[in-house]
């Protein structure tokens, strides 16, 4: 699916907060550098009921600098259901509106960045409909690796800024805690290898944030490329399930076909798999068949002798 992009260049500010005004259920604002005078401006006529979530980072010299505020902090969390996650890596400058439009580019969330100042900086943003799947995916491994800002996180920055002001060595404050992090690596994910190709052409299809992100994480391996149509999907999501290692591996072993029991013990020593309960590796089987089945409908045969699934290659069945 392509975008359709425009470029702002001047008043970037009124133009994001004209977008951030429509928005209706959430709205995510990346940005490295963020002053909650320019939040408070940016985000003055979003609806009280949006869900806010900010990420952006915190270090000390940066804040001990004026380059962000702290405060921001009070700022996120005076609205219901908001969250500030820190990233110490982030350089992306992000603002996405209700999943349906994007604003990227080069502005922080400070007067000067966005034009509110007298002495604006020379900045570009341009917003984007519909949002690329390559910018959630983005977004998603984004918060992934980010972690939430806490009432003790923000005090132990705010010692750490006072203590920086008389000294030429800054103290080191690291951010740390339980980021909200995927389940261990599996592929494939999605459930409904029927629907991927929904996804692919738009995860907004998806509003389901479990479902979204499999496909997400899906897609991601598969890395095809933009614009297929489904027939040409499919058989390329049938090549690339046979060029990953770990599913081209159950491929051979089911060589001769095998029952669910057999194939359940056989996943318990393969990979991230050895430490996932009996219940998930049943899970798993019953998704990583679904997609051999759909992809590769003519490779795989499946029975159910006595009541009992018996799965495997075509060419390994008697009879």
């Amino acid at each position: 699916m392509s975008s359709k992009a425009t470029l702002l260049t001047e008043k970037i500010g009124l133009s994001l907060g004209e977008c951030a005004r429509q928005a209706r259920h959430r709205l995510t604002l990346v940005a490295p550098f963020i002053k909650r005078k320019a939040l408070e401006r940016l985000i003055a006529d979003v609806t009280p009921s949006v869900t806010l979530t900010v990420v952006t980072r915190w270090k000390v010299d940066e804040i001990s600098a004026g380059a962000s505020d702290l405060s921001v902090f009070d700022l996120v969390h005076e609205r219901v259901g908001s969250r500030l996650l820190l990233h110490p890596r982030l350089h992306a400058k992000v603002l996405l509106i209700d999943d349906q439009v994007a604003a990227i580019g080069s502005a922080n969330v400070t007067d000067a960045a966005l034009g509110f100042a007298d002495r604006p900086n020379a900045e570009v943003m341009a917003t984007l409909h519909p949002v690329p799947n390559r910018l959630f995916l983005f977004l998603l491994h984004l918060e992934r690796d980010a972690v939430p800002a806490t009432e003790e996180l923000r005090r132990k920055f705010e010692e750490a800024v006072k203590a920086a002001a008389p000294q030429l060595t800054l103290p080191v404050v690291e951010v740390t805690g339980d980021a909200p992090r995927g389940p261990p690596s599996l592929f494939p994910c999605f459930r409904n290898p029927e629907q991927l190709h929904r996804g692919y052409v738009s995860v907004v299809e998806f509003s389901d944030p479990e479902a979204r992100a499999a496909i997400l994480d899906d897609l991601a391996v598969l890395a095809l490329p933009d614009g297929l149509d489904e027939p040409t999907f499919r058989e390329r999501v049938g090549v690339r399930l046979l060029a990953v290692g770990s599913v081209r591996a159950f491929d051979e072993f089911v060589t001769q076909p095998r029952y669910f029991g057999e194939m359940v013990e056989w996943l318990k020593g393969r990979g991230v798999l050895a430490d996932q309960s009996p219940e998930d590796r049943k899970l798993y089987l019953q998704t990583l068949v679904r997609w051999l089945r759909h992809f590769l409908p003519t490779r795989y045969r499946l029975e159910e002798p006595n009541y009992s699934e018996l799965f495997g290659r075509v060419e390994g069945w008697q009879g």
